[in-house]
């Protein structure tokens, strides 16, 4: 599969004793990316099985698993909507219900019913994002690897110096006043530390060359910058010739946001004197009339097949535009299944849940005396 550089990898054994054991953030990639695009094109609509009780049997699973797939897809959005709550709820309790008929060697735990109970805070707090706890385990794991004396008493305080002095100098850096000089220390921070998305941007003067005859339609300035890649609010993008996968991209047609995004491929990347930045890019073609797409039947699972070819016609796009990544695999020469790798999707209620929710949480939590 073609993914961004910036989707976690998963053990190429995976399921193997030899292969190592998955965190949090590789068992959510494994469980919306690759296991369902694998357990589709294997068990979904249009698939061949030795016999019709396979057929059913292992229908009857991908259902299932897609319940779970479903759920913690809906879950992990970043903004969330009373049809998103429902649908969560839905699936989740349609996969619990299922368990013990399909796997009667399963027994039900104490996580599951504690998964019902997210329906409860996303309706008090919103989002997941707004109040899981991996920020507080990496913040954790950070203070585990600050250097001490074992002078316990003595230690909490140098770890809880240690760690605001650093929170401090990099808020002080971040800032638009920040003196000329200490802004050349962020550049090299950001290279030593490996934060430099988003640096190195602006091309040298010797980089600009004529525009060429080809992208005259997409620019007005006489001449141009081509770069392999750059980087647009902490999202790095590459040419197709440079790294497919970051190449590859949602975007809305001409800028019309009221049309649902469509996918391509970018070709260049061109830098104006004035520091205006535009894509071209290749639309990804769609399938032919007539073509069953086995996983549209999943709504909230945002993979759909199309076809592998690009449009022959290059269009000008605005950074601006774009919604988000999408991975893509081509199961034969003529299909490939493309998955929106955004967490932030169109819903079709306008009534979006942060803000308002996380404020009746806070007033729910100070009512109850918490």
């Amino acid at each position: 599969m073609v993914t961004p550089s910036w989707l976690q990898s998963v053990p190429h054994k995976f399921g193997d004793k030899s292969s190592s054991t998955l965190k949090a953030d590789k068992w959510r990639t494994m469980t919306m990316v690759y296991l369902p695009i694998a357990l589709i094109s294997l068990w979904g609509t249009g698939t061949i099985h030795r016999s019709s009780a396979d057929a059913v049997y292992l229908r009857a699973v991908l259902d299932h698993t897609m319940d779970l797939v479903c759920a913690v897809s809906t879950a992990c959005l970043r903004t969330m909507t009373p049809d998103r709550m429902d649908a969560y709820h839905r699936y989740l309790k349609s996969w619990t219900l299922g368990l013990k008929d399909l796997h009667p060697s399963c027994n039900h735990t104490i996580n599951g019913h504690m998964a019902f109970h997210i329906y409860d805070f996303l309706q008090l707090f919103g989002p997941v994002r707004s109040w899981w706890c991996f920020p507080f385990e990496r913040l954790i794991g950070h203070l585990q690897r600050i250097t001490h004396n074992h002078m316990y008493g003595e230690l909490e305080a140098t770890m809880a110096m240690s760690f605001l002095k650093g929170a401090q100098l990099r808020q002080w850096i971040s800032r638009p006043d920040c003196p000329a000089i200490l802004k050349e220390c962020k550049i090299l921070f950001d290279k030593t530390f490996g934060n430099n998305v988003g640096g190195g941007n602006k091309p040298a003067d010797s980089a600009y060359i004529p525009t060429p005859a080809m992208l005259r339609g997409f620019v007005k300035s006489c001449k141009v910058a081509l770069r392999a890649r750059c980087s647009v609010n902490q999202t790095m993008y590459s040419r197709s010739s440079t790294h497919v996968g970051n190449s590859l991209v949602m975007f809305y047609p001409k800028g019309d946001k009221s049309q649902g995004p469509i996918p391509g491929s970018i070709e260049h990347i061109i830098f104006e004197s004035d520091g205006k930045v535009t894509f071209t890019v290749r639309q990804q073609l769609p399938t032919l009339p007539g073509f069953v797409d086995p996983y549209v039947e999943w709504p909230y699972f945002p993979g759909r097949v199309y076809s592998t070819s690009l449009s022959s016609r290059l269009e000008g796009v605005d950074p601006e535009w774009i919604t988000s990544h999408y991975a893509r695999w081509a199961f034969d020469k003529n299909h490939a299944v493309l998955l929106n790798l955004s967490r932030v999707r169109a819903s079709s209620n306008n009534v979006v849940l942060t803000l308002n929710t996380r404020l009746v949480g806070l007033n729910f939590l100070i009512q109850s005396g918490s």
